[in-house]
């Protein structure tokens, strides 16, 4: 267990059997759409804000559903770890880099693992996976 947790919310979007990610300017590794909850947010105002301000788009909260909770070490963040609520919704497309974004990618398991952070590689892409969500 790490000195720090950080708290985010994720979306889950998954099309021809590959899941979306976001990759930030100035850095290699690829996370799952999302971000931090902000004081007085609840899940779905937080990933509502989250996904217009990296994906450019709007989602529907209702059609939100929890896809579970994840924990592994935060990329780049000694000592802390990130606990991820993954969720899905639907959100209109299209999808853009929006934002801290500097571009979209669609994954699979049969995509370099290396270049994902260590809770996408580790817990969420083998989730999804086992789900058959994913190839």
């Amino acid at each position: 267990m790490s000195e720090h947790i950080i708290y985010k919310v994720g979306l889950a979007i998954v099309k021809n059997r590959k899941l979306l990610l976001v990759r930030e300017h100035g850095v290699d590794v690829w996370f799952i759409p999302g971000g931090r909850i902000r004081a007085g947010e609840d899940h779905p105002t937080a990933l509502a804000r989250e996904t217009r301000e990296e994906l450019g788009t709007d989602l529907d909260p209702e059609s939100m559903k929890l896809l579970g909770v994840f924990t592994d070490a935060a990329a780049g963040r000694p000592n802390t770890d990130v606990e991820i609520s993954l969720y899905t919704a639907k959100a209109e497309e299209p999808y853009k880099a929006s934002s801290e974004i500097a571009e979209l990618g669609w994954f699979s398991t049969s995509s370099d693992q290396n270049l994902l952070s260590a809770i996408v590689r580790n817990k969420i892409v083998p989730t999804l996976h086992e789900a058959g969500l994913i190839d």
